[in-house]
């Protein structure tokens, strides 16, 4: 009777959010569903001029206040909603990122649905928190609400990688949520997904991404001021390489099992990052490092010139004296400028033999 008589007195919206704003009780719940409260959600309005309006619901924000107190009322009340408004999808996720996972993934299919085709997208970081909070105990619901905030789709903006500027902010600082909980909980099948994303995100660009020219938009695999400025796939290449690195500083991945990995997209940009890892790790393993410092393909293509300068500069002295002879042997022999002038062409391969040198300069005696 104290509930039908407090709602008897909410005789306007304004009464009404007022209510549920300072309402704090949970035990109110199911005596308030009872009475109806949570079966007539406001819905959201398509405006003539392509636009969408909707307003927030006092009852839904009530039931995330809740959620800690009474995680399983407000689940299942949530999981019997059925709206198109933002207000309470945001509300919904509000709620499951403060459950403990196995009640959280209830109200996830929910989730999915709002983030695919809500008209206004939900808050990236609460999802990215929530996607966190589940890898431990829900490892597969965890992973695809992941692809649904990190996988770029078919047919979104190829110019940009799918994402605006705006939607690259939140998109990164999403994944800085989620990757610590993932790498601690899943390392390879994270590892693997994350390069899935890239690969997505490199195929879905222009012309020059799909042509193996990445060294255009990503100048350099490690931090550089020649790569601000780029594309969102470049951003996207550095959370890889910061992963892959974090996963082998902490002894979670083997360098071997890195490159078997990145092996398996052919775009250039993940031979690059082999590159690069095998000179940031290949002490730990140096047959990987020698495997392609002696990759002669590598050695002769210009796309992999940056990295593999690198590695050869620290990794040069795990080469065996056979190995180094085989290596001197490439600079003596030079490569062809059959286009230069005759009397260009021996001082172009003089500059090239010196350059290639130059990169081992600290082993040379």
């Amino acid at each position: 009777s104290q509930v039908s008589t407090a709602l008897a007195l909410l005789g306007s919206s304004e009464h009404e959010a007022y209510f549920f704003n300072h309402l704090s009780n949970p035990l109110w719940i199911q005596a308030l569903k009872h009475q109806g409260c949570f079966a007539n959600p406001p819905a959201a309005e398509d405006l003539s001029d392509g636009r969408i309006r909707w307003r927030g619901w006092p009852a839904s924000k009530y039931l995330a206040r809740m959620a800690t107190e009474a995680p399983k009322e407000v689940a299942e009340l949530f999981g019997q909603i059925e709206t198109n408004n933002p207000a309470i999808h945001q509300d919904m996720l509000d709620a499951a990122k403060q459950m403990e996972p196995d009640l959280a993934v209830v109200l996830l299919p929910k989730i999915m649905k709002a983030l695919e085709t809500a008209s206004w997208p939900l808050d990236i970081q609460d999802a990215s928190k929530l996607c966190a909070n589940l890898v431990q105990e829900q490892p597969d619901a965890a992973f695809t609400l992941a692809d649904q905030l990190f996988m770029i789709k078919a047919g979104q903006d190829a110019a940009d990688g799918g994402t605006t500027s705006r939607d690259e902010y939140w998109y990164m600082e999403g994944i800085k949520i989620i990757s610590p909980s993932f790498l601690l909980a899943q390392p390879h099948k994270f590892l693997e997904r994350i390069c899935r994303w890239l690969n997505v995100a490199v195929r879905n660009n222009g012309a020059d991404f799909r042509s193996n020219l990445s060294f255009y938009w990503r100048p350099a695999i490690e931090d550089h001021q020649q790569n601000d400025g780029h594309s969102f796939p470049s951003s996207l290449v550095a959370v890889v390489r910061d992963s892959f690195t974090s996963a082998l500083t902490n002894g979670q991945i083997a360098l071997s099992e890195a490159m078997t990995l990145l092996g398996c997209y052919r775009f250039d940009i993940f031979r690059r990052l082999q590159l690069y890892l095998a000179a940031s790790f290949g002490n730990r393993e140096p047959n990987v490092a020698r495997g392609y410092m002696m990759k002669r393909p590598i050695f002769r293509n210009y796309r992999y010139k940056h990295e593999y300068a690198i590695l050869m500069a620290k990794c040069f002295a795990l080469l065996s004296p056979e190995e180094r002879a085989t290596w001197f042997g490439w600079i003596e022999q030079g490569v062809s400028f059959a286009y230069d002038e005759e009397k260009d062409r021996e001082s172009r391969k003089k500059y090239w033999q010196f350059q290639r040198l130059h990169w081992i300069k600290d082993h040379l005696d």
